[in-house]
C-alpha cells in the first residue's frame, strides 16, 4: 500500500514538472522570437530613410508585436500590453507614412 502511495506521489510530481518545462519553453520561445524580431526592426529602421530596408522594419516591427501581444496576456502583464498598443500604433503609423504615403 505504502509503496503504491509513493509510485503515485512520484507520477504527480514527475507530471507538474514537465508542466513547468513545458511553460518555460512556451516563454522563452516567445521571449526568443521577440528579441529576434524586435531587434531586427530597430534595426530596419536605423539605416538610411532612403534604404530599401528602412520601410521593410516598419512591416517587421508591426509583426514583432504579435508575439508581444501574446506573452503579455498570458503572463497577465496588462501594463506591459498596453504599451504593446501604442508600440502597433506607432509600427502602423510608420507603415501608412512609408508604404502608403511614398515618404
Amino acid at each position: 500500500m505504502r509503496l503504491c502511495t509513493i509510485k503515485l506521489l512520484a507520477v504527480k510530481l514527475c507530471a507538474m514538472k514537465l508542466y513547468a518545462v513545458r511553460l518555460c519553453a512556451v516563454r522563452l520561445d516567445s521571449q526568443t522570437i521577440i528579441f529576434i524580431l524586435s531587434s531586427l526592426a530597430i534595426y530596419m529602421i536605423s539605416q538610411k530613410p532612403s534604404s530599401h530596408w528602412h520601410r521593410w522594419g516598419y512591416v517587421v516591427g508591426l509583426i514583432s508585436q504579435i508575439p508581444w501581444f501574446y506573452y503579455t496576456y498570458t503572463t497577465g502583464q496588462y501594463k506591459i500590453l498596453a504599451t504593446t498598443l501604442l508600440f502597433t500604433v506607432s509600427w502602423a503609423n510608420g507603415i501608412r507614412n512609408y508604404w502608403f504615403r511614398g515618404e
